[in-house]
C-alpha cells in the first residue's frame, strides 16, 4: 500500500476526496483564483450540506452551518490550530482573507476523536501557501466596496502579504412602496501578514505571523416597514502568531506547532438600553494559546498516530464578574489498516476541560474502495464544550452547562464510470444536551441544556467533467427537530432550509473562462415552534463570472467581471436583514513571476 490513504477524483478546479476518515469537500486555490469571490461564505455557499446566516451581505455578519448546525458546532481549523472565537465558540467568516490559501476542506461530519471541542457536526479545514509569485489584485465592485491585495516573496523562503478593504455595503432596501439605503454600514479591514520557511529534504519548519484591524459598523434591520437606524459600532484587533515543524522520515513522521494569539475587541452601541441605561459598552480582552503533537508510525499497510494538544484561554471583560480560565487538553490515538479493498480506521480521544466535563470521544470507519463503487460507514462520537457567553455573558450566562454530545452515523456511496461521478450521503445525528435560549423575562434570555434534536438528511452530488466543460449538481435534504418532549417537541430549529439546490457550470477556452452558479433555499422558520407565520421565503440565486488571462510583460494579467444575483432577487438568510439585489465586481489580478521579464518589455515600449 502507497502512504497516500486517500483516493481523489480531481477536476481542473473541485477536488472531492475521499479519505480514510470522512468525505471531504477540498477546494484548491485555482478554484479560489477563478470564482472571483471575495468572501469565505460565498465561496462555499452552495457546497453539500452548507447553508448560511447572513446578516445582510458586506458589512453584516455571516455564519456558516454544516448539515443543520450553529456555527459553534464546527471547528474552524487553520493550519493545524482552531480559531473559534473564543467568547461566542462560532466564526464570523465575513471577515476572513481568502487569498493565500492553498485549499479549503470542508468536512461534513463531527471529528471530535481528532480536533476535540466545537467539531460536533463538522470541521472547515484551511491550509495557507506558500507565496512563490508577486501578487497584486485590486476589485471594485458595487456599494462603494474597494479591495486591495498583494503578496511579495522575498529572499529565503520569506514572504509578506497586505490586504486592505474598504466596503461602504449601503445598498438600496426596498419597503413599504419606497426605497432606502441601508444605514450604518461601513466596513474597514486591514491584514498584515509575515511569513517564513526553513525547508530541507526531511521537512519544514513555518513561522508566521498576522495582524488585523477591523473596524465594522452594524447595521440594523427592518422592522415594521421601518429601517432601523443604528449606531452599533465593533472593532477588533487581532495579533496571531505561529509556529509549524513537520519531520518526515522513512517509517514515521512528526509535526508539532506552538500558537499565540490576542484580540482587543470593543462593542458599542448607544442606542440599545435594554440591560443598560447608557447603552452596551463592551470590551474583551482575549489571549489564546495553543499547542500539538503529532506522531504517526507508517507501515506497508497503515499506520498509527497519536496526538496531544492543549489549549489555553484567558479572557477579560467588563461583562463578565471577573477574568475568566479555560484550560482544554487532549490525548488521541488512531489506527488505519489497510486490508486489500478495505480499509478500517479507529481513533479515540480524551478531553479535559477545566471549567465544565471531561469527555470521551470515539470514531470508527470501514470503507470499501474499487474502480467504479466506493462505500464508507462511519460513526462518531462527539462534543462541544459551552462558550463563554453561554456560561459567563451577564444574565444570559449560565455556569452549569454541560457540554453537547453528538452521535452520528454517515454512510458514503460514490459511483464512477467515464467521467460522471455520482455521491449519495444519508447521515443520521442524535445531538443530546443541546444548548438553546429559553426567555426569562419579556426582554431577557438564558442558555439551557434543554433539548434532544434529532439531525439526519441526504447529500447528493452529480459531477460531469469532458474537455473544457465542467458541471457539479448538489441537492441536500436535511432536517434538524428538537425531540425532547415539551412545546418544541417535533418542531424544526430555525434557519434550517429544509432542502439546498446548487448548480456549477464552467467552461474553459484560449480566448476566456466563463462560470456561472446558481443556487436554491427552500423556507425556513426563523422562530422556535414551526410557526407558519413565522416564514422565511425560498430564494434562488444565479451568478455569473467571466475572466481573460492576458500574458502582460511575459507575466500573467486577469481580468474579472462578475454579476451577482443578476435576477434581482429579493432575498433574505436573517429575518429584517434584506440581502443586496443585482450587483457587479470588476476584478483584476497581476501574477508576476520574474521582474526582469516585466522590466525587459515595460522599458521596450519607449524604444519603439
Amino acid at each position: 500500500m502507497s502512504n497516500q490513504d486517500t483516493t481523489e477524483f480531481i477536476s481542473d478546479e473541485i477536488i472531492i476526496n475521499t479519505s480514510r476518515d470522512i468525505n471531504k469537500t477540498i477546494i484548491n486555490n485555482t478554484y479560489i483564483e477563478n470564482s472571483n469571490k471575495q468572501d469565505l461564505s460565498s465561496l462555499l455557499n452552495g457546497i453539500n450540506g452548507v447553508s448560511l446566516k447572513d446578516y445582510g451581505g458586506a458589512g453584516g455578519m455571516q455564519m456558516i452551518s454544516l448539515r443543520a448546525s450553529n456555527s459553534s458546532q464546527i471547528a474552524y481549523i487553520i493550519d493545524g490550530f482552531k480559531i473559534n472565537d473564543k467568547s461566542t465558540g462560532s466564526f464570523n467568516s465575513s471577515l476572513f482573507n481568502i487569498n493565500n490559501i492553498s485549499e479549503i476542506s470542508i468536512e461534513p461530519i463531527g471529528n471530535s476523536s481528532k480536533y476535540g471541542s466545537n467539531s460536533l457536526i463538522g470541521n472547515i479545514n484551511i491550509k495557507s501557501k506558500l507565496i512563490e509569485d508577486y501578487n497584486f489584485n485590486l476589485s471594485l465592485a458595487s456599494f462603494d466596496n474597494y479591495k486591495f491585495t498583494s503578496s511579495i516573496p522575498l529572499k529565503y523562503n520569506s514572504s509578506i502579504s497586505v490586504s486592505a478593504i474598504s466596503n461602504q455595503a449601503n445598498y438600496p432596501i426596498n419597503f413599504n412602496n419606497s426605497t432606502q439605503n441601508r444605514l450604518n454600514s461601513n466596513l474597514n479591514n486591514y491584514d498584515l501578514t509575515l511569513n517564513k520557511y526553513f525547508i530541507s529534504d526531511s521537512g519544514y519548519i513555518n513561522i508566521k505571523y498576522i495582524l488585523n484591524y477591523q473596524d465594522q459598523c452594524v447595521p440594523g434591520p427592518v422592522i415594521n416597514n421601518r429601517l432601523e437606524n443604528t449606531n452599533a459600532n465593533l472593532t477588533n484587533i487581532n495579533n496571531y502568531f505561529y509556529l509549524l515543524h513537520h519531520r518526515k522520515y522513512l517509517t514515521h513522521e512528526t509535526n508539532s506547532g506552538y500558537f499565540y494569539s490576542y484580540s482587543d475587541l470593543s462593542y458599542k452601541d448607544t442606542l440599545n438600553k435594554i440591560i443598560n441605561s447608557n447603552g452596551i459598552d463592551n470590551n474583551f480582552y482575549t489571549h489564546n494559546a495553543q499547542t500539538f503533537f503529532e506522531f504517526k508510525f507508517i507501515t506497508n499497510y497503515g499506520y498509527i498516530e497519536t496526538r496531544f494538544d492543549s489549549e489555553l484561554v484567558i479572557l477579560r471583560s467588563n461583562s463578565f464578574n471577573e477574568d475568566k480560565y479555560a484550560n482544554i487538553t487532549g490525548l488521541s490515538a488512531s489506527y488505519f489498516r489497510n486490508i486489500n479493498k478495505f480499509n478500517i480506521y479507529l481513533s479515540s480521544r480524551f478531553d479535559y476541560v477545566s471549567y465544565t466535563n471531561n469527555n470521551i470521544s470515539t470514531a470508527l470507519n470501514i470503507s470499501y474502495d474499487d474502480k467504479y463503487y466506493s462505500s464508507k460507514l462511519s460513526y462518531s462520537r462527539n462534543f462541544r464544550a459551552p462558550s463563554f457567553n453561554e456560561m459567563y455573558y451577564l444574565n444570559y450566562g449560565n455556569s452549569n452547562l454541560i457540554p453537547e454530545i453528538s452521535n452520528t452515523i454517515n454512510l458514503n456511496n460514490k459511483f464512477t464510470l467515464f467521467n460522471v461521478e455520482i455521491n449519495i450521503n444519508p447521515y443520521f445525528s442524535l445531538i443530546d444536551d443541546y444548548i438553546i435560549s429559553i426567555p426569562i423575562s419579556p426582554v431577557l434570555w438564558s442558555a439551557q441544556n434543554l433539548e434532544k434534536v434529532n439531525n439526519y438528511g441526504v447529500e447528493n452530488n452529480i459531477k460531469y467533467s469532458l474537455n473544457n466543460l465542467s458541471i457539479n449538481f448538489n441537492y441536500t435534504y436535511q432536517k434538524a427537530i428538537f425531540k425532547q418532549k415539551g412545546i418544541l417537541f417535533n418542531t424544526d430549529i430555525p434557519y434550517i432550509p429544509n432542502e439546498i439546490i446548487s448548480l456549477y457550470l464552467e467552461y474553459r477556452n484560449k480566448l476566456f473562462n466563463v462560470n456561472m452558479d446558481a443556487i436554491y433555499n427552500s423556507f425556513r422558520y426563523y422562530n422556535q415552534g414551526s410557526d407558519p407565520n413565522s416564514v422565511i421565503n425560498p430564494f434562488t440565486l444565479v451568478n455569473i463570472n467571466l475572466n481573460k488571462e492576458i500574458n502582460l510583460f511575459s507575466n500573467l494579467f486577469t481580468i474579472y467581471f462578475s454579476i451577482n444575483n443578476i435576477f434581482n432577487e429579493k432575498y433574505q438568510y436573517v429575518i429584517n436583514y434584506p440581502m443586496p439585489g443585482i450587483n457587479y465586481n470588476l476584478s483584476f489580478r497581476y501574477k508576476v513571476k520574474k521582474w526582469r521579464h516585466f522590466f525587459y518589455y515595460f522599458f521596450s515600449l519607449f524604444h519603439l
